[in-house]
């Protein structure tokens, strides 16, 4: 099925040549290649290359700048969108990537979610232990976030923690692994009083391991599961009390406790059963889901093992809309507050897909690169429409500007892969949590002291891509706040290799 499926447009980074495919690194040994083959000719390659390298293997070039307060961790794309006088300031300050960047080195973060003031990050401690850290956002008159205030939480489940779900007006964070959910009051404190976490509720959840959801307020807390949903009465049910050392439910004897982990304290409450349990086969087997951009009775939900995308009412339990036009398993879905009737999807196909939720195909399809796309967004910045790109190979953030149709820049990530992205519209800031790709091999040689800082040989960027060269050298959380008047040098540094001298 052809990638735009329908009366929508398909679109491509055309400047970026056959190399935004593969990156910088396979593009030059492929037109090393291409050149030893012809050295004996004297066509002229320099089309070749072009039509091969792109944009992919010019250096950074520092007049493609619009701005003295744009980011050089920003590569501008040509015939971007242009700047106006009767622009609104935050429109053309997010077209103009004025942003300051700053980064935290945390361990594995799989999953992040933001609200008005806070960012939750769940990650994973020696790829087995559980972590949660949160940071609190409206304190920057302090310092870095990053470095103020921070709240960082052991989670006591016996596995990996996959999902996180915030809720606002309660300040609790749900953390869940297959067989149970644990959620945590936060209280991120300030110069006179420091941050703690109070766990309020264990629930029972096996056989609902899927995708979480709160209602009415936060109080109705839904897990998806293979047979349908399990819904608890949040306001009803026991919780750990206010120390947060009271058993919930049975509690479990420490030997008959299975799990991976190398330490940490595990919960013992068994936990609380669902108030109630929901079975319906469009119901069932959930991967993701989102509310309906304009009926919150309706969800748009993915399926495991399935390419295809539902809508299906939550009071019916049955399917009202299917969405057809996906050549791969999807990774994320998005809305915008400021759009009623769109939404996209990133699927691993490598294409961004727009459609109006009213029509069963894409209206606008954006092709990104060969790449397995896990993460994307769909803001509106001034009243204007963007798309949002989180690479996994590609290592990258690129931003669609919707109604030009046309790419405007690309956000270095420091060599590492984007697994989630977060939009803060209250600060302008986006916020992501990418995952260190380097294979053992070559993290084994970059991590010899004698050899000095290189450059890793699988990075899909040159050194010289962007106008400062970062590189990660770890799993990193990333945040880009745009403002007016920026600075420029705000940049986060390289990071060193395990052994590398101070």
């Amino acid at each position: 099925m052809p990638a735009y499926c329908g009366g929508g447009d398909l679109v491509r980074d055309t400047a970026a040549g056959f190399a935004r495919n593969i990156g910088y690194a396979a593009t030059i040994k492929l037109l090393a290649i291409i050149n030893d083959n012809k050295a004996s000719e004297t066509d002229d390659l320099a089309d070749v290359y072009e039509q091969l390298g792109g944009d992919v293997v010019h250096p950074y070039d520092p007049t493609s700048k619009p701005s003295p307060y744009s980011s050089p961790l920003a590569r501008f794309r040509p015939n971007r969108t242009s700047v106006s006088k009767n622009m609104p300031s935050t429109l053309q300050t997010f077209i103009e990537a004025r942003c300051e960047i700053t980064s935290k080195d945390l361990p594995v973060p799989l999953r992040l979610q933001a609200t008005e003031n806070i960012i939750a990050v769940l990650g994973a401690m020696d790829s087995h232990n559980p972590s949660l850290h949160v940071f609190k956002t409206d304190c920057e008159e302090d310092g870095d976030i990053f470095n103020q205030h921070a709240l960082s939480v052991d989670v006591g489940l016996c596995d990996l923690a996959l999902n996180l779900h915030l809720d606002r007006a309660r300040n609790l964070v749900y953390v869940a692994d297959k067989d149970r959910v644990k959620s945590y009051r936060w209280t991120v404190g300030d110069q006179n009083q420091p941050s703690s976490s109070t766990p309020v509720h264990t629930l029972k959840t096996r056989g609902f391991s899927g995708p979480l959801l709160l209602k009415d307020g936060g109080f109705k807390f839904i897990r998806a599961g293979s047979t349908g949903i399990a819904v608890w009465d949040i306001d009803t049910i026991a919780t750990h009390g206010a120390t947060g050392n009271k058993i919930v439910g049975k509690k479990i004897k420490p030997e008959d406790l299975k799990s991976a982990r190398d330490g940490g304290k595990l919960e013992l409450s068994q936990g609380t059963g669902p108030s109630h349990r929901i079975d319906a086969s469009d119901l069932s087997n959930i991967k993701e889901w989102i509310e309906h951009p304009n009926d919150a009775r309706k969800m748009l939900v993915t399926y495991e093992m399935q390419y295809g995308l539902s809508c299906v009412d939550l009071e019916t339990h049955r399917t009202v809309a299917r969405y057809v036009g996906h050549g791969a398993f999807i990774g994320d879905l998005a809305t915008s507050r400021c759009d009623p009737h769109c939404f996209i999807t990133a699927a691993g196909d490598s294409i961004v897909r727009m459609y109006d939720a009213r029509l069963p195909t894409p209206v606008l399809a954006i092709e990104h690169s060969s790449d397995s796309i896990n993460s994307a967004l769909y803001e509106h910045v001034g009243a204007h429409p963007f798309v949002i790109i989180g690479g996994s190979k590609s290592e990258q953030i690129k931003v669609w500007d919707v109604r030009a149709k046309v790419p405007l820049y690309e956000l270095s990530t420091g060599n590492n892969q984007v697994t989630t992205l977060a939009w803060d519209d209250q600060r302008q800031t986006l916020e992501l949590p990418p995952n260190f790709p380097i294979p053992p091999a070559e993290m084994k040689e970059r991590n010899d002291p004698n050899r000095g800082r290189d450059w890793p040989e699988r990075a899909f960027h040159a050194k010289g891509s962007f106008g400062v060269p970062l590189d990660s050298v770890s799993h990193r959380v990333y945040r880009y706040q745009f403002r007016d008047n920026a600075n420029p040098d705000i940049v986060p540094s390289s990071g060193k290799p395990h052994g590398y001298p101070e």
